[in-house]
């Protein structure tokens, strides 16, 4: 009996870790879920537990902040300036 409970909480918990985490996290802060599952399990390699906590916000940093920039060239390489002086 108490190899099946062992058995069905570990399936349970694996279930839960590779599926419903990483859609919740996703749709919460607009990724897509494998990205999430792979943030999480590079930032668990390079610094464990406290690189699985960061790995997410840290990577809606840097993508918020190179969508910034992008836009910002593209913004600026246009040939009608958004932004008129005189």
């Amino acid at each position: 009996m108490g190899l099946k409970v062992i058995f069905v909480l570990s399936l349970v918990k694996l279930i839960d870790d590779f599926f419903v985490n990483p859609v919740v996290f996703g749709k919460s802060v607009e990724l897509h879920p494998v990205v999430v599952l792979i943030c999480i399990l590079v930032g668990s390699m390079m610094m464990g537990v406290f690189g699985m906590l960061i790995a997410v916000p840290l990577f809606c940093a840097l993508k918020a902040t190179f969508k910034v920039l992008h836009d910002g060239i593209i913004g600026y390489s246009s040939p009608e300036p958004s932004v008129k002086y005189f």
